[in-house]
């Protein structure tokens, strides 16, 4: 199975960026998925799950008074 291009350089990346947050890759079948999840209490969001690394960049950017109700 292929990577998309720059995942084994981003992930690292990423949590330098967000060290608030433990990141990973989760490869089923065909299917990547990356998730974020908190380290601490008071951390938003919680958890973000997506196949998308620009998606999961915005929302661990996003402020959380912006987001709409979940």
């Amino acid at each position: 199975m292929q990577r998309p291009p720059g995942d084994n350089a981003a992930l690292p990346a990423l949590r330098d960026e967000f060290p608030d947050f433990r990141i990973w890759q989760e490869i089923t079948g065909h299917r990547t998925r990356y998730i974020a999840r908190r380290l601490s209490r008071g951390t938003h969001p919680h958890t973000v799950v997506t196949s998308d690394l620009a998606e999961l960049r915005a929302e661990l950017t996003a402020d959380p008074g912006t987001l709409p109700p979940r």
